[in-house]
């Protein structure tokens, strides 16, 4: 994984989820999970901006992925959402 990538990008509505989130994904090991790098972002536009914006929010996160575990998901993304192909 290079530099500054992380294992998972979550985007959220709100400063409450965002909180949640990090307090969930920092307990991995008390869950039984491996222990990943993240980033939790919170959308600007609350929930509606989580549920018509969230494909272009992360359009530059996706494709800028470049492990080889998430090429079949970006592919995948790009036959469902042809314009994060431009």
């Amino acid at each position: 994984m290079k530099q500054g990538q992380k294992d998972l990008y979550v985007l959220v509505a709100d400063q409450d989820m965002r909180q949640t989130m990090k307090e969930l994904l920092d307990r991995g090991a008390s869950l039984g999970i491996p222990s990943v790098t993240y980033t939790v972002a919170r959308h600007l536009q609350r929930d509606p901006g989580c549920r018509s914006d969230a494909s272009r929010y992360l359009r530059h996160r996706i494709l800028q992925c470049q492990d080889p575990a998430f090429n079949e998901l970006r592919d995948t993304l790009q036959l469902w959402f042809p314009a994060m192909s431009s």
